[in-house]
């Protein structure tokens, strides 16, 4: 499969060290691990907007040779947390973030999202779950209309998302994918992890402990090694679910 994005040793002293691995066309990886684990610190450095150590190369050319705009065609990237930086109504804010102006395709990602009926409304007056939706979306709009190797780098996308918008972001990177595009997202939700994810990687204090498929990955005794509480995987209804143990 060919591969998006390549990192060779790459490092941000003392928040990551000495990371390899890859990220494919058309895959979702999902960055698991602790608080303060550096999964952040590795999206920062995957989108550029960090100057580390190491190599990484994107689409076939080092990062850091990148026009800016030119990279902005092909990747965007969704911090953990961001405030409105100023007012306007949702429609101008999410126009703003096109690539190519395109009020079709504006209108079916606003929908997608359940966003359509928010258009009017400005930014800094939607609420907690609607401003991350638009956030959302001003991601998928900003790349080029979805093609083989754009890359999606979010940070905790599911904060502040209720079960169906879960469902709807979850629909929207399949499309995205479907048509060659990669994802890489941080998570708590380690059962999202397990039923979304193509791989997961496992880091912990800096380090990517182990690269692999979700199932490989999050096993219940890798997880209390690295979380300190003990886990459990049952079934329910063909579905495997972690939990952490009772502790009494």
């Amino acid at each position: 499969m060919p591969i998006i994005l390549r990192l060779r040793q790459a490092s941000y002293i003392p928040r990551l060290l000495s990371l390899n691995g890859e990220i494919h066309r058309g895959e979702c990886v999902h960055l698991v691990g602790p608080n303060g684990a550096g999964k952040s610190t590795l999206l920062a450095l995957m989108a550029g907007m960090l100057r580390g150590s190491g190599q990484l190369d994107f689409a076939g050319s080092p990062l850091h040779v990148w026009e800016p705009a030119a990279l902005a065609r092909r990747r965007a990237w969704v911090t953990q947390q961001h405030t409105p930086p100023f007012s306007m109504p949702l429609w101008r804010y999410l126009q703003h973030h096109q690539a190519i102006p395109d009020d079709q395709r504006l209108e079916s990602v606003a929908h997608r999202f359940s966003l359509q009926n928010k258009w009017q409304c400005h930014v800094s007056a939607l609420s907690g779950g609607e401003w991350q939706r638009a956030r959302l979306c001003a991601a998928l709009l900003q790349i080029e209309a979805p093609h083989e190797g754009n890359l999606l780098l979010l940070d905790e996308p599911l904060n502040n998302l209720d079960i169906a918008q879960q469902q709807a972001l979850a629909q929207a990177l399949s499309a995205h994918r479907a048509v060659g595009g990669s994802v890489v997202l941080c998570s708590h939700d380690l059962n999202y992890s397990l039923h979304h994810a193509d791989r997961v990687w496992l880091l912990q204090q800096g380090r990517c402990l182990i690269q692999g498929r979700a199932a490989e990955v999050l096993t219940p005794a890798r997880l209390e090694s690295v979380y300190k509480v003990p886990f459990r995987l049952l079934e329910a209804d063909g579905e495997r679910i972690l939990l952490p143990a009772p502790v009494f």
